[in-house]
């Protein structure tokens, strides 16, 4: 929503989900929205400050002793920002500020992984300096991916922010009030849900979701956190209702190559189930949950005419895919392995530069010299981890890079079955939205490519989860619901998990018109924050929402005690 331009001089506005002001702050004091982006620079010190202040109650503060930047930043909609012109402003104060200076930054991200626009306002303040504005201005291209904006320190001392602005086309940008439902609303939402008395759904109470899953070809099963015991629970249970609906192929947020593996595990063949979930990779997924879900399969797929298969949709890692395609090589055109070894030598963990893109030419020059066959299956998986190694270079660069891959990974694993197969994904919530949420995401993508594409989210209200933070891999609290979320909202139903289609808001329903505001959301994936709500519309974001009342940590294979809570490390499970 663009509003009047306002100075930026005038009393604050309340700021939902940027936090310009710095006045909204989590349980733990932290500046709401302004913790969960970004890599922190540990010599610095991030803070609020309640004592100095150039407008309202509070700042935000960076002090450091190095010769490094410390940076804070958080992210813009790109579809407010693609294509104008936008100038951000706001007020420094500085104290002692050598070698270096305080800033504002903007960068924009393209689709390629890198930043083709970067603006740094360096002529701010340095030394000590009363609070004085600052601006920076860019034309943000309409091909944009991903938008971050932020506040920077370079060198020792200290710098205060505070009365943050942003104009598009000259116009001030305001955002939406996020809507508190009435009585008379939530009473109304009553009648359209599903609710149970608890998250361990029998046959009955899934026979009776099915509605949600009509016209699904590809369903998404979100989650609000990749730590959440209840949740994992529940997605199992509705995974394996699903395969009594058609669906015959599993495919998670996990590297494609190594769950290959697990896929021929599932489908006949040997291995330790345990080690192969751990060949993953993923911490997150490494959970009795998982496990048992593999041996399920893997015992349905022995007494069953029709298979189950297990795949992974992700791309961050690229030995596997390598080692992959090298044994191809080896076995069909060794005389290619030398150029073969040495592109990808460079390529490894590394982001995209002009090297490294000629590294990746130098692999797909090698493989195009094989005849196209499709009925080739050795020559497709060589192809597709080849792929796999391309995507794993832009990924690095670019989280919207990420999202395409998945996207990507997921139509080409049903591009490998007979027309009409249907698929499960398992992924977070912020992965299978139907919306771009900053930049585009899986489920945005695949909304635009299949029409069957269905996208449940999954919540809960209160309790705790598992996250990589502080201590490690460990239980960390979960902030409680308040109004004008989600989750306090279903809440108010008083059972103990609740589903609603949220299809005939979209399409309309004037008694569900409300769910078609902005709403805020859990959201903390596989990083412990106490920034865990973002404002969304979550009509347009899934098709379905299920929410659960209570939520407990998962517990990860590997790690010691309940959950190693003391722990200043993240264990021998990579994180992911």
């Amino acid at each position: 929503m663009l509003a009047a331009i306002a100075s930026p001089s005038q009393a604050k506005e309340e700021s939902r989900s940027l936090n310009l002001d710095f006045e909204r702050v989590t349980p733990a004091g932290e500046a709401w929205g302004w913790g969960r982006w970004g890599p922190r620079n540990s010599n610095f010190r991030f803070e609020v400050d309640s004592s100095t202040a150039f407008s309202g109650k509070r700042s935000f503060r960076i002090s450091g002793t190095s010769h490094g930047v410390g940076s804070a930043e958080t992210v813009f909609p790109v579809n407010v920002a693609a294509g104008r012109h936008v100038r951000y402003y706001g007020r420094i104060k500085t104290a002692i500020v050598k070698e270096g200076f305080a800033a504002l930054w903007w960068r924009v991200l393209d689709h390629d992984g890198t930043y083709n626009l970067s603006r740094t306002a360096t002529e701010c303040a340095s030394g000590t300096t009363e609070w004085r504005e600052c601006s920076v201005a860019i034309d943000v291209p309409k091909t944009v991916a991903d938008i971050r904006f932020g506040i920077s320190l370079k060198g020792s001392g200290s710098a205060w922010f505070d009365l943050l602005g942003i104009e598009i086309d000259g116009v001030k940008y305001v955002e939406p009030t996020l809507f508190d439902p009435s009585e008379m609303e939530i009473r109304t939402l009553m009648e359209h849900a599903f609710t149970f008395d608890t998250h361990l759904l029998d046959n009955d109470d899934l026979a009776a979701l099915n509605p949600l899953f009509e016209g699904g070809q590809i369903v998404a099963l979100g989650e609000a956190s990749h730590g959440t015991l209840e949740l994992f629970e529940l997605k199992v249970r509705l995974f394996k209702h699903l395969t009594t609906l058609g669906f015959t192929v599993f495919a998670i947020e996990a590297s494609m190559p190594e769950a290959a593996k697990l896929n021929e595990y599932v489908t006949g063949g040997h291995g330790d189930p345990k080690s192969l979930l751990a060949g993953l990779k993923f911490w997150t997924w490494n959970t009795p949950e998982l496990l048992a879900l593999i041996e399920w399969i893997r015992a349905y797929n022995q007494s069953k005419d029709r298979k189950i298969e297990f795949w992974g949709i992700d791309c961050q890692i690229a030995e596997t895919a390598i080692r992959n395609v090298r044994n191809f090589l080896s076995r069909t055109k060794p005389q290619s392995l030398v150029r073969f070894d040495e592109a990808s030598e460079t390529i490894s963990g590394r982001n995209p530069t002009s090297e490294t893109l000629e590294a990746l030419h130098d692999i797909d020059e090698v493989l195009t010299l094989f005849p196209s066959d499709t009925s080739n299956s050795r020559l497709t998986w060589a192809k597709q981890n080849a792929r796999i190694i391309r995507q794993a270079v832009y990924a690095r660069a670019s989280m919207a890079s990420r999202e395409e891959c998945l996207a990507d990974n997921a139509l080409w694993v049903l591009e490998q079955h007979e027309p009409g197969t249907k698929m499960v994904l398992w992924a977070h919530n912020d992965h299978v939205s139907r919306v771009p949420i900053t930049y585009p995401r899986m489920g945005s993508l695949l909304s635009t490519r299949s029409d069957g594409y269905l996208a449940v989210g999954l919540t809960f209200g209160t309790g705790s989860y598992t996250a990589v933070g502080s201590r490690g891999i460990a239980t960390y609290a979960a902030v409680p619901a308040e109004r004008g979320s989600v989750e306090w909202a279903l809440g108010q139903l008083k059972s103990k998990t609740v589903a609603i289609d949220l299809r005939p808001a979209r399409r309309g329903a004037a008694d569900l018109a409300w769910l078609s505001r902005e709403l805020d959301i859990r959201s903390v994936g596989a990083r412990a924050t106490a920034d865990q709500f973002v404002p969304t519309n979550v009509t347009r974001q899934f098709d379905a929402l299920i929410y659960v009342r209570d939520g407990h940590p998962t517990k990860p294979f590997g790690l010691e005690g309940p959950l190693a809570n003391d722990r200043d490390d993240a264990g021998a499970i990579p994180y992911q």
